[in-house]
């Protein structure tokens, strides 16, 4: 029996949290061989790397007629969100639980509904803005050490650097997300992925040559089979696959149906981290995720 034509755009954007939620498990222990920007690098270039006969057999001269304000806007995404973006995120995973630093992702709704109201006019109920409140303060204790550690301002200050960048990658990303939202009506998903990921690439590159391509290069002779197949993984499963479900999932499902399917995420990628990391959390930060979680759902609902 065909799926309904409604129920796509969530299937769509559910496939892709559940993809998401299996990056960490392969991202984390790969952290011990390569540096982030290394990793995200990597990961871009075998991407594009595939992604681009592709789409241009199936696009041809299309793939290259875009307006000046789609640059701009695939500009803005690639360099924004898929590079630094990515980055910050990875690098957060060397400072903070990995369930930590994917839970504070769950403030970026929250953060694109604040610069939609911003910048595009959009209004929203007082409501909105006490669960944000409450979100907020679930994410700053959550990100914080346990108060009785001894050693509490040494993983004070490691933790809080974590969340900074988990923090940061959020913010990009929403304004990834509003930017993105815009161009799809002009712009197909396939087209925008690829040029997300060819700026994102130009701009880790550059990042790379300002370091002298140093750690890409110890990386890449360090390099053995296992962690050729995390990138490999990371590049095309919870990367590229996803990324191109997402976008269409976006391109037809309404903003508050998003926000609610894409907590699918955190949700499996907190049971995978338990099941394969052995990164369990406390009862009180299983409980600070629940308030996350439900305060960012009610908040976009208002």
């Amino acid at each position: 029996m065909p799926m309904p034509n409604r129920w796509i755009g969530p299937a769509a954007i559910a496939g892709a949290a559940l993809l998401w939620a299996t990056d960490a498990i392969v991202r984390w222990p790969a952290l011990r061989s390569i540096d982030a920007l290394s990793l995200v690098t990597l990961d871009h270039a075998l991407a594009l790397l595939i992604l681009f006969p592709v789409i241009l057999a199936r696009r041809g001269r299309a793939l290259f007629k875009l307006r000046s304000y789609d640059v701009l806007a695939l500009a803005v995404i690639g360099l924004g969100g898929s590079a630094l973006g990515t980055v910050l995120f990875t690098r957060s995973f060397s400072h903070t639980h990995p369930s930590v630093a994917i839970l504070l992702q769950k403030l970026q709704p929250i953060l694109t509904i604040s610069l939609s109201v911003l910048f595009l006019g959009e209004r929203r109920k007082r409501a909105f803005f006490g669960w944000a409140a409450v979100a907020l303060a679930a994410s700053i204790t959550l990100a914080l050490p346990d108060f009785n550690d001894p050693e509490i301002a040494v993983r004070f200050s490691i933790r809080s650097l974590g969340a900074i960048f988990a923090l940061a990658a959020a913010a990009l990303w929403a304004i990834s997300t509003v930017i993105g939202k815009q161009l799809l009506r002009n712009v197909p998903p396939d087209i925008a992925t690829f040029w997300r990921y060819a700026f994102g690439l130009a701009g880790l590159l550059l990042i790379s040559l300002a370091t002298r391509g140093e750690a890409i290069s110890a990386s890449l002779s360090s390099m053995d089979g296992g962690l050729l197949f995390s990138i490999a993984y990371m590049a095309l499963i919870p990367g590229l696959l996803a990324m191109l479900l997402y976008y269409h999932g976006l391109r037809r499902t309404q903003a508050t149906t998003v926000t609610l399917v894409e907590l699918l995420f955190p949700v499996l990628a907190i049971a995978l981290n338990w099941i394969f990391l052995g990164a369990s959390l406390t009862a009180t930060q299983l409980i600070l995720s629940v308030v996350l979680l439900t305060s960012v759902v009610l908040s976009s609902l208002d």
